[in-house]
């Protein structure tokens, strides 16, 4: 999976290589990119269908009214733009996935992490992901969190890959409990539902 450069002059991060035959490019999200956000949402969620959890298939995007709140806030979203290798002239690529990100005391909470179904398993989550944790550490945040499901290959394992590591309830800030416990009473898995840090001091 592709790590991320710095970003450029325009705000965007070109993935260090290119992932099959896409090149990858991360920008800031702003309000007329909404619509695609939930459909990326939409279409990634499609994964689960095949999943233990199948319900989830069906989830309704984070809504416009979240997203209009989060821009106004400034809360990072960010979204990945892929253009085929063979036409890197195209002006505008095509919205493949995005990262959405609230700040957790002196770090980032990483609330979603969509990638369409057009583009899944072609290494856009983890160019995605890499430039997320570049683009934090350039926030000076002290940790990236989030919640996901430890038996889910897309899930646990691979944010596990890229350096996360699941807490303990020992281990868990109250911060972050409350996340979970929140979405445990929303219907979440309580015994699969877990809680994973990257400690980005350490790398």
């Amino acid at each position: 999976m592709n790590s991320a450069k710095e970003p450029g002059s325009d705000g965007t991060t070109p993935a260090d290589s290119q992932a099959d035959d896409l090149s990858i490019q991360v920008r800031a999200a702003s309000y007329t990119d909404i619509a695609d956000l939930q459909a990326i949402e939409r279409s990634a969620a499609q994964l689960f269908a095949r999943s233990p959890y199948p319900e989830l298939a069906g989830f309704s995007p984070i809504s416009s009214l979240v997203y209009g709140q989060a821009f106004s806030n400034r809360h990072p979203i960010w979204l990945a733009e892929v253009c085929l290798a063979e036409t890197p002239a195209h002006p505008h690529g095509a919205k493949a996935g995005f990262a959405y990100c609230v700040p957790l005391g002196d770090g980032l909470h990483l609330q979603e992490l969509s990638v369409h179904g057009d583009f899944q398993r072609r290494g856009i989550g983890g160019a995605l992901l890499s430039a997320v944790i570049d683009k934090a550490k350039a926030r000076s945040a002290a940790f990236l969190s989030l919640t996901t499901y430890a038996d889910i290959p897309w899930n646990g394992p691979f944010y596990r890959r890229h350096g996360f590591e699941q807490l303990t309830a020992d281990s868990m800030p109250q911060s972050l409990r409350d996340i979970l416990d929140q979405e445990i009473r929303s219907g979440a898995n309580e015994a699969t539902r877990c809680v994973m840090r990257l400690d980005l001091s350490d790398t």
